[in-house]
C-alpha cells in the first residue's frame, strides 16, 4: 500500500510540475493559434475552451471545511464569504467520511479553500480519513490554527503528496501574529518533515517579503539548506483581485444582494432608450457560450463548502457560481458547473480574474 501511495504521489507532483511550468502558456498561445479558426463556430470553441480550462491530468478539490477564517487575511475577503453563505457552518466528521467513501480515488484532496484549514477541530481525524480510503492529499496551511502540528506531519509520505507554508509578510497582508508560539508551530513542522526527508515542501508569501523573524527560521532551518530547497520559497509580489471579490469586499456582494433584471425586462427599457438592438443581440448570444477559458484550469478544481455545496473555483468568495444540487457528489457537480460553464452562465464571473483568458477582439 506504501508502495502505491508513493507511486501515487510522485505522479501527482510531476503532473502538476508540468502543468505549473507549461500549462498557462501552452493555454495562451494554442488559444492565439487557433482562434481564427474557431471563433465563428460556437460549438467547436465552447468544447475547445472546456478542454484548456479543465485540469485534465489531474482532478482535485478544494476542501473548506468551515467559515469563517480566524486570520482574516486582506488577500482573502472573507466579509463577502461571510455574506454570501448561511448555510452549515461546520462540516462533520460523518459528513467527510460519506464523502470519500464515494469519492473518485485519483481525485486529489486539497486542504485549502477559503479557510486556514487547521482551524478546524476534526481537521486531524479528516486527513486519516482521506488516507484510510487511499485518496492523494496536500495541505496549505500559514501554522497558526491550534492542531498539533506534529501529528499533523507525523507519516507525511503516508498522507501528502506535497504540503505548502504561506508565511506571513513584512506588510502585515496576512493577519497572522508571529508570536513565539507561532514559530514554534512553524519550527516544529518544518522539524518533523525534515526529520523524515519529506522534500514535498514549499513556502509562499504574499507581498514584499517575508516577516523577518519568520525568514530568519526558514532560511535557517536545514530543511532549506539545500539550493533545490531554497527555489520552492517564492515571494509573490502581488496577490490577485479574487475575481473582482476584494474590490468589493465591504460593498457586501453576494449571490443573495444582487439581483439582475431578467433579459425581457432589459429589451424594454433598451427599446424605450433606443439603444441598438443589434449590439444587445450579440450580448445575449455571446451569454450562451464561454467568452473565453481559465489560463489556471480551474474547470476541475472546485472548492467544496460544508454544506456539501461548491462553487466553481477559489476566487468566488461572493458565491456567484454556487450550486448546491449536488450536495457532497463531486463528479455530478463538476458535470454540472462546467455545463453551466459552457452556457456562458459564469462569463460575468470569470471575466474579472487575472486568470482568465477572454476571446480575442475581432
Amino acid at each position: 500500500m506504501l508502495i502505491r501511495r508513493r507511486l501515487i504521489r510522485n505522479i501527482i507532483n510531476s503532473l502538476n510540475a508540468f502543468n505549473a511550468i507549461i500549462g498557462e502558456k501552452l493555454i495562451y498561445k494554442t488559444i492565439h493559434l487557433i482562434y481564427p479558426l474557431i471563433k465563428n463556430k460556437k460549438y467547436l470553441r465552447r468544447k475547445i475552451y472546456l478542454l484548456l480550462g479543465t485540469s485534465v491530468f489531474v482532478r482535485s478539490i478544494e476542501m473548506t471545511t468551515r467559515i469563517g477564517c480566524p486570520p482574516n487575511c486582506s488577500y482573502c475577503p472573507q466579509n463577502n464569504l461571510l455574506k454570501a453563505y448561511n448555510f452549515n457552518t461546520l462540516a462533520t466528521l460523518e459528513e467527510i467520511k460519506l464523502f470519500f467513501s464515494r469519492l473518485h480515488k485519483p481525485t486529489l484532496i486539497k486542504w485549502t479553500g477559503f479557510v486556514e484549514p487547521t482551524t478546524h477541530p476534526n481537521i486531524l481525524d479528516f486527513i486519516e480519513l482521506g488516507s484510510f480510503y487511499e485518496h492523494p492529499q496536500m495541505i496549505s496551511t500559514t501554522c497558526s490554527g491550534s492542531v498539533d502540528y506534529r501529528r499533523l506531519f507525523e507519516n507525511a509520505y503516508t498522507k501528502f503528496t506535497n504540503i505548502q507554508f504561506h508565511l506571513p509578510d513584512s506588510s502585515g497582508y496576512m493577519k497572522v501574529k508571529v508570536t513565539e508560539n507561532y514559530l514554534e508551530n512553524l519550527r516544529i513542522s518544518l522539524d518533523t518533515l525534515f526529520e523524515q526527508k519529506f522534500k514535498y515542501v514549499a513556502c509562499n508569501c504574499f507581498g514584499e517579503s517575508i516577516q523577518k523573524d519568520v525568514f530568519k527560521l526558514i532560511i535557517n532551518h536545514p530543511l532549506f539548506k539545500p539550493k533545490k530547497m531554497r527555489k520552492r520559497i517564492t515571494i509573490m509580489g502581488q496577490t490577485l483581485s479574487r475575481a473582482g471579490n476584494i474590490e468589493n469586499s465591504d460593498k457586501g456582494i453576494g449571490n443573495r444582494i444582487l439581483k439582475k433584471e431578467t433579459l425581457d425586462n432589459e429589451l424594454i427599457a433598451l427599446e424605450d432608450n433606443k439603444i441598438n438592438f443589434e449590439e444587445l443581440l450579440k450580448q445575449k448570444n455571446r451569454k450562451s457560450q464561454p467568452s473565453g477559458t481559465c489560463a489556471r484550469q480551474r474547470l476541475n478544481q472546485h472548492v467544496i463548502l460544508p454544506d456539501g455545496s461548491t462553487v466553481l473555483c477559489c476566487m468566488d468568495y461572493s458565491l456567484k457560481t454556487r450550486q448546491s444540487k449536488y450536495k457532497f457528489d463531486y463528479a455530478s457537480a463538476i458535470k454540472e458547473h462546467n455545463d453551466q460553464f459552457m452556457a456562458g452562465k459564469y462569463n460575468d464571473f470569470c471575466e474579472q480574474c487575472e486568470w482568465f483568458i477572454k476571446d480575442q477582439s475581432d
